[in-house]
């Protein structure tokens, strides 16, 4: 498990617990209740970042669908839209998509190693 570095320009920290680079896909629900298709980017035990082409709008609570790596089992969690990335990708950008961060309503009911791939 690697830690993402303190010095990331794209995103300010603001979980209080450790997160952890991954890559795995998700599903969360829009608010017309339709399940859209995310990439988890990195994780932590209170928050998600999700790469995805639609993200939400901060205060949107969503439904999440996390893929349990280690007892291929999902896992369903709720959360809140803290931010959003909406601009497309550019040649000088250090971002590579657009995103979005979920603060979890709760934490996992799993350990965070589940997720990291």
């Amino acid at each position: 498990m690697t830690a993402l570095s303190n010095n990331k320009k794209y995103i300010s920290e603001r979980r209080r617990s450790e997160r952890f680079t991954t890559w795995m896909n998700t599903s969360f629900q829009d608010t017309d209740g339709h399940w859209e298709i995310g990439f988890v980017r990195d994780i932590s035990s209170t928050g998600i970042h999700i790469v995805t082409l639609e993200p939400l709008h901060p205060g949107i609570r969503t439904a999440l669908i996390l893929e349990n790596v280690t007892d291929q089992e999902n896992v369903l969690i709720s959360g809140t839209v803290i931010w959003k990335i909406q601009e497309v990708p550019q040649k000088n950008r250090t971002w590579p998509a657009t995103s979005m961060g979920i603060q979890f309503g709760k934490f996992l009911p799993v350990p965070i190693s589940c997720f990291i791939q």
